[in-house]
């Protein structure tokens, strides 16, 4: 006889699993079984896989946190929450999940913009470290100045990608040369700012991935824009934002 596959829904802060019309179990991100769930006459493998890899193993637990990847938005929240608890002290990681929590917010309407002010001041309690900060702090304020597009206010919004392209001098991190243009794209900088911000970041950069390079050519596409070529399309997340802060 097969078994049935229960019903998973990955929601804002719980998982809820549903294995009858009436009946289910329900788990706080915080608060996942330690061991595999067991309901009798239903197939729970999928649940479990899930939820290995969110347990923490110290060998493989930050390798499962992968920052682009098609898991349901509950469950990428889910990672991020367990990220905070198992290393609240770490620059990258602390910052690597405000990332996917604000983003899970701007795209999919979960927590609240209040839970992303308050992360963000524990992000600002850390101490800048690591070999990639500045892609992380670049990446923080975009995240969160997206919020702010999200929540509404266009005043926060501006002053945070303010906060980007005007931090420093751009290292080696291609992701941040997106930040730092669109940031450029939606705060109307003039043109001759944006192209000295984007040569200076070429000249920094080392293409050892194609990763690298599509981010080059993202940046790339953004300064065309910001040139006057109307027809290349900037990332949809700017082009919200700039229509938004537009009308400030």
């Amino acid at each position: 006889m097969k078994l049935r596959r229960p019903e998973i829904t990955w929601e804002a802060n719980k998982v809820v699993v549903c294995y009858e019309r009436n009946q289910s179990v329900c788990f706080d991100y915080l608060s996942l079984p330690l061991e595999d769930l067991v309901i009798p006459g239903f197939d729970c493998s999928e649940f479990n896989q899930m939820v290995n890899g969110v347990r923490y193993v110290p060998k493989q637990f930050v390798k499962n946190f992968k920052c682009r990847n098609d898991d349901p938005p509950g469950y990428q929240r889910c990672r991020a929450i367990n990220l905070l608890k198992v290393y609240p002290n770490s620059f990258n990681i602390v910052c690597n999940s405000f990332c996917i929590i604000a983003y899970r917010y701007i795209h999919d309407g979960m927590g609240s913009i209040k839970e992303i002010e308050d992360l963000y001041q524990r992000v600002t309690n850390l101490e800048l470290s690591g070999d990639f900060y500045y892609r992380w702090i670049t990446s923080v304020w975009t995240a969160l100045a997206h919020s702010y597009v999200k929540a509404g206010n266009n005043e926060m919004a501006l002053d945070t990608f303010n906060k980007v392209h005007t931090y420093d001098s751009i290292k080696s991190w291609p992701s941040a040369l997106v930040n730092i243009l669109g940031a450029c794209f939606v705060t109307n900088q003039s043109r001759d700012y944006s192209v000295e911000t984007y040569t200076t970041a070429i000249e920094n950069f080392k293409v050892k991935s194609t990763y690298s390079l599509s981010e080059i050519i993202v940046g790339s596409r953004i300064l065309k824009v910001i040139m006057g070529d109307n027809s290349v399309q900037v990332p949809p997340l700017y082009k919200e934002a700039y229509s938004f802060l537009k009308i400030r």
